[in-house]
């Protein structure tokens, strides 16, 4: 598949979500992005020195509906380096993939 998805957000939607997710984390700048799926959201908490972002507080982003999929962006260090995880949802893969765009 070539171009953007129908259910891509037009240009510019996102940056309210960018806006907010920079200020929550006050000047880090996470090297390496992951996404969680289900079975995966344990690993979201060994990061050490957690910044955790509900979905429901950032712009665009779909709140899940899986039990235990927690719905969150967690930005934090792990195994020495610094990131941020991300738990997929139920949406489709393009809603999952809005926090890693």
């Amino acid at each position: 598949m070539s171009g953007p998805e129908a259910s891509d957000p037009p240009a510019g939607a996102l940056a309210p979500a960018l806006e907010l997710v920079r200020g929550r984390l006050a000047g880090r700048a996470p090297r390496v992005a992951i996404v969680l799926g289900s079975g995966l959201g344990g690993l979201a908490d060994r990061i050490a020195d957690p910044v955790r972002i509900s979905y429901a507080e950032i712009p665009g982003f779909h709140v899940p509906t899986v039990e235990g999929h927690k719905g969150e962006l967690v930005a934090g260090t792990l195994g020495g380096g610094t990131g941020a995880s991300s738990g997929a949802s139920d949406r489709p893969w393009s809603s999952a993939t809005t926090p890693i765009r």
